[in-house]
């Protein structure tokens, strides 16, 4: 007995049972996935027709904290899957992606890994890996990157030279984003986008979304009635807007995984430009610019990269291989998570904190409770890309075998 399912109301199949449920073991399908009979017009949902619910795995330990803490795990993973319109968190762990963080790595393995985007190392879609990616060079260059700018400050202090600022300005602007970035190309398990593309976004990217924030500031003067969270709708829209402009023309890069990346590289560029304008506004009035650089690099992974990350990975999964269209933003799958990413900018910079904890830590838990939702967001993105690349493959074959 054959089956289709519904994907985007396209129906796909026909494909056996035993294919069918080891799709939705894989996660390509969902429980509330549309399946049919073949011969049939009737649609049912999938797991009322196999009965084959995917269940969480077992707490391990089974401790009574454990348990507590997996529930309230679950129910933040949950509700951020409702709100953004996305498929519920199955199978990804932290071992899963972080697992490979401190093994032992050569430098050919570090130059391999980035032989990415040209016609030659682009793998074709069958020999695409789409198991949870492990990154890893990220924290690498994280650290590389801290060292740098800690040896620039020593220096500065022991030499008392003021030529060797402009590089403390730059390391400490860019080290972080930078690395929280190439987390991101890790993560594009397509391997499409070169190098020269990402870099292309980070700097013209960057600061053309600087550009049309400033130039949407101007025209609303929203900064003047709602203060900073004005920069929430402003600076989430002119960041989208200078992704789609760089990249409008790359057309093989249509995958939701892409356009996280491409997102990523933009939002980096953007939080790196704004932090050297923080660190020398500082310091030219006298304050404390080493603080400063330091709280920036401590929030960046938390704000404009995966912030950007999402929107772009929305307009991308929803945009396909279509072209863009200013109409495609007042989309719902496009525009929830848009709005979505809005609140989280608008809240970080909201004078709401969480009370009892004092001015400081009031903020910054706030601050990581938001930047763990973001996160998850960008979790349940990357789940949601990876099963798309699935479904394309199993679509791919599909149409070989017939």
């Amino acid at each position: 007995m054959n089956w289709y399912y519904s994907d985007n109301e396209k129906a796909v199949g026909p494909l056996a049972e035993a294919t069918m449920m080891e799709l939705r073991a894989c996660g390509m399908l969902a429980a509330d996935t549309q399946v049919a009979k073949e011969g049939t017009e009737e649609w049912f949902l999938f797991d009322d027709v196999f009965n084959n619910p995917i269940k969480l795995p077992p707490v391990p330990g089974g401790t009574q904290a454990a348990s507590i803490s997996e529930s309230a795990w679950s129910r933040v993973a949950g509700g951020v899957s409702s709100a953004a319109g996305l498929e519920k968190l199955e199978g990804a762990s932290a071992k899963g992606l972080f697992g490979q963080l401190f093994q032992k790595r050569t430098i050919e393995d570090l130059e391999e890994h980035f032989a990415v985007g040209t016609t030659t190392t682009t793998p074709a879609l069958d020999q695409v890996q789409t198991g949870w990616p492990a990154p890893w060079v990220f924290m690498r260059l994280l650290c590389f990157s801290v060292i740098t700018t800690i040896g620039f400050f020593w220096a500065i202090s022991r030499f008392d030279n003021f030529l060797l600022y402009p590089g403390w300005l730059f390391m400490g602007a860019f080290a972080v984003p930078f690395s929280v970035m190439i987390f991101f190309l890790e993560t594009n398990i397509l391997r499409n986008v070169s190098i020269y593309r990402v870099l292309k976004l980070l700097f013209l990217g960057g600061l053309m979304s600087l550009v049309f924030a400033l130039v949407l500031y101007e025209m609303t003067s929203a900064d003047r009635w709602f203060g900073a969270m004005a920069a929430g709708p402003l600076e989430e829209l002119a960041k989208l807007l200078a992704v789609v402009l760089v990249a409008r023309k790359w057309n093989r890069m249509h995958w939701t995984l892409n356009g996280m990346l491409l997102g990523a590289a933009v939002g980096a560029g953007f939080a790196a430009f704004e932090t050297a304008g923080y660190i020398l506004s500082t310091a030219v009035n006298g304050a404390d610019e080493t603080g400063v650089m330091i709280l920036r690099a401590l929030s960046t992974p938390f704000t404009h990269i995966i912030w950007t990350a999402a929107t772009a990975g929305a307009l991308w999964r929803f945009m396909g291989t279509k072209s863009f269209s200013f109409g495609m933003l007042k989309e719902w799958p496009v525009l929830r998570i848009l709005l979505f990413v809005i609140g989280l900018h608008v809240l970080w910079n909201s004078p709401l904190m969480i009370p009892m904890l004092g001015d400081f830590m009031g903020y910054v838990v706030k601050w990581l409770i938001l930047g763990i939702v973001g996160w998850i967001l960008i979790i349940l993105l990357i789940q949601d890309g990876l099963n798309q690349v699935k479904k394309a493959q199993a679509a791919d074959g599909t149409a070989k075998r017939n």
